[in-house]
């Protein structure tokens, strides 16, 4: 939770570049825009201001992230933030967000697809649920399998993810 102060100003310039390419990507896919946005995982809350920063109000801008300190701090600066599971959260308002964000979330939970299938509950017509999970048949996973291959974060990773997998818990 100290992302921030962990890399030095030239690393956190260029991952700012990469999100707003990534962000803008993600965005033009969108028929409509965002007035609604979820970050499942948010950490910090550095999504959360990236789309704050794009005009979305933070009362529209919601995160979890299960640390509770954390998500207190995000509350007091405007956020909608959780510290539950969100398969735990019932109030959540049904179709109503445009994007929703699951970075690095998939891989640490129980059961990914009753994840998904909650994130869907939520999602609005026409909305993104976008996720990014380690590939456990992909190149670096080949290369390094044996010793250095970052998707192997036991016991933080409950689940590996291939291409086929991953299709079985998305749809």
């Amino acid at each position: 939770y100290n992302y921030e102060g962990q890399l030095n100003s030239l690393a956190l310039k260029a991952k700012e570049i990469i999100d707003k390419r990534t962000f803008s990507a993600i965005i033009a896919l969108l028929d409509d825009p965002i007035d609604h946005y979820f970050d499942i995982g948010c950490g910090t809350g550095r999504y959360l201001c990236f789309i704050n920063n794009m005009g979305v109000p933070k009362n529209h801008i919601y995160g979890i992230e299960l640390n509770d300190s954390v998500t207190q701090r995000l509350r007091q600066d405007g956020f909608q933030a959780f510290s539950s599971p969100l398969e735990e959260l019932d109030d959540l308002p049904k179709n109503t967000f445009q994007l929703i964000t699951l970075f690095s979330v998939l891989e640490h939970v129980a059961s990914p697809r009753d994840l998904m299938i909650k994130a869907y509950e939520i999602l609005a017509p026409g909305g993104l649920l976008v996720f990014e999970v380690p590939n456990a048949k992909s190149t670096n996973a080949k290369l390094f399998k044996d010793r250095y291959w970052g998707g192997y974060h036991t016991p933080r990773h409950w689940n590996l993810f291939s291409a086929e997998t991953i299709e079985s818990v998305a749809l």
